[in-house]
């Protein structure tokens, strides 16, 4: 039962920032914690992370958000976690120790495995994971370290090595080695999970010559997992949510119904919709399990990544030093009413959903004499609304239905000129909500209804609110001339 006093902690481990969150009863936040995680690049190509660091920030970041938030510990009733999908880690099950570095969804060193199965295997391999084959998902990584690493090989056979994604490895820990499990999410993302009978598949595990190794219980996504042990403020918290950080984003935005889209704008872009009870197969786009609730079905959605957005503004920063800092867009957009004609076609790592081309470089196209730096800034900003409508028509197409309106989190979010920009180009509305931190939102949503703090997702759908709504300005005429032009921009990329 619900009471005055009652908070939830929520956790977001992401690619290369640690958020941890306090909320209260309504939904509000009572305080946050950012916290930096360093990349590690030993190779070209390949991404690590430090895991013993991810989970020091962890414990660091709880204290630091509870004492913030001026609460009583014993008033944290409840916790969530969300995670980076498609990183592992590797510990000994006996210390608790990791053994290897985070291997990061980004990193690059499977591709060759992965372009074997696809050769052999894409659409027997998308029936059962509703995956397309790709290095971002954990299952060929787990094949790379059997293969390379005979150690780590020997200690997983005997169970002394225990291999999981982030969720897993950081429940185990603040289980204190009790808890070896994940949520439906994160292992629809393995490569390894069928999603339909929410198993660990043999026949999948079989292809990738993954033996008979220990694997984490998938559980659902909303479900009193066990309990943590926080030694650092001396309480005994139960967890109540485990979820993959794009799903917990659609729960957070209340996207519970069928058609309901998110878009979240970070490092890449991530357009999610809910189809309900029913996985939906799509050629250009994945297929996932977006959450289980317990004692309920599961629900899926679909799924298309943009690999390059957010980064596309660090590029502009670091590499070419056309912008300051990113507190410079607005203006920028503001006061440069047009690209001018210039196109720019975000493949600095392949492009993503709906094209699935990895080898696509990026192009600047429509340069003559009159074009300045913020024509080009406002042609990078361009093609993430362009690459974002992409996807949606990809959807809308797959699903036979109107997107209404497209709801959004993420840091790029917050740019109203974008904001607006991406509402002109989809012609719906575009509506940004009042917490923007949507994946801690959602988690802890999801961790709440584990303790009935909130009994209903009716119950949640009321304390979503709304911080501005854009509107489509755009003649429709403009609007589909410049969204043609933009596609030939990407078809010459191909070529």
């Amino acid at each position: 039962m619900a009471t005055d006093d009652q908070h939830i902690i929520a956790i977001d481990i992401g690619t290369s920032t640690i958020k941890i969150a306090v909320f209260n009863r309504e939904a509000k936040i009572k305080s946050i914690v950012k916290m930096r995680i360093p990349l590690l690049h030993p190779r070209p190509g390949w991404v690590e992370q430090d895991p013993e660091e991810i989970w020091k920030l962890t414990l660091l970041g709880i204290k630091d958000a509870i004492n913030a938030a001026k609460i009583d510990p014993k008033s944290v009733t409840v916790l969530g976690l969300a995670n980076q999908r498609g990183s592992i880690v590797v510990w000994d099950s006996r210390t608790g120790k990791a053994v290897h570095n985070v291997i990061v969804w980004q990193c690059r060193r499977t591709e060759s495995i992965v372009q074997a199965i696809k050769r052999e295997h894409e659409a027997f391999v998308k029936k059962k994971t509703g995956l397309i084959p790709s290095s971002n998902f954990s299952g060929v990584k787990i094949k790379w370290l059997i293969e390379n690493r005979p150690k780590i090989k020997e200690k997983l056979l005997s169970g002394e090595f225990l291999v999981g994604t982030l969720d897993t490895f950081i429940l185990w820990k603040l289980s204190n080695g009790r808890l070896y499990m994940t949520d439906y999410t994160n292992a629809s993302r393995t490569l390894l999970f069928n999603i339909h009978n929410l198993t660990w598949d043999k026949e999948l595990l079989d292809l990738l010559e993954i033996p008979e190794i220990p694997l984490p219980e998938p559980k659902p996504s909303c479900e009193i997992y066990g309990h943590a042990n926080l030694e650092v403020i001396k309480i005994n918290v139960p967890v109540g949510s485990v979820i993959g950080d794009q799903q917990a984003s659609l729960f957070g935005h209340t996207a519970f119904r069928l058609g309901s889209t998110k878009c979240t704008y970070g490092t890449g872009n991530f357009v999610l919709m809910n189809t309900d009870e029913k996985p939906v197969f799509a050629k250009n786009l994945l297929t996932t399990i977006a959450w289980g609730l317990s004692g309920s079905r599961v629900s899926y959605a679909i799924e298309g990544s943009i690999f390059t957005t957010g980064s596309a503004i660090d590029w502009l920063i670091n590499n070419l030093g056309l912008l300051s800092s990113v507190h410079e867009i607005e203006e920028i957009m503001t006061q440069t009413p047009s690209s001018n004609g210039v196109y720019f076609v975000p493949a600095l790592l392949g492009l993503g959903a709906p094209y699935w081309n990895p080898n696509v470089r990026g192009l600047l196209i429509g340069l003559k004499r009159s074009t300045t730096r913020f024509h080009i800034i406002r042609a990078v900003l361009e093609s993430i609304a362009y690459a974002t409508r992409d996807i949606i028509e990809e959807m809308e197409k797959v699903m036979k239905i109107k997107v209404k309106e497209l709801r959004v989190d993420g840091g790029l979010s917050n740019i109203n000129s974008l904001m607006q920009f991406q509402a002109d180009i989809l012609g719906v509305n575009v509506v940004r909500p009042k917490i923007s931190e949507t994946t801690l939102l959602g988690t802890a949503y999801l961790a709440g209804l584990a303790i009935d703090i909130w009994r209903s997702l009716s119950d949640i759908e009321k304390l979503w609110d709304v911080d501005k709504v854009f509107k489509p300005r755009m003649n429709e005429d403009i609007r589909e001339k410049l969204y043609l032009e933009w596609k030939e921009a990407v078809r010459k990329s191909l070529c």
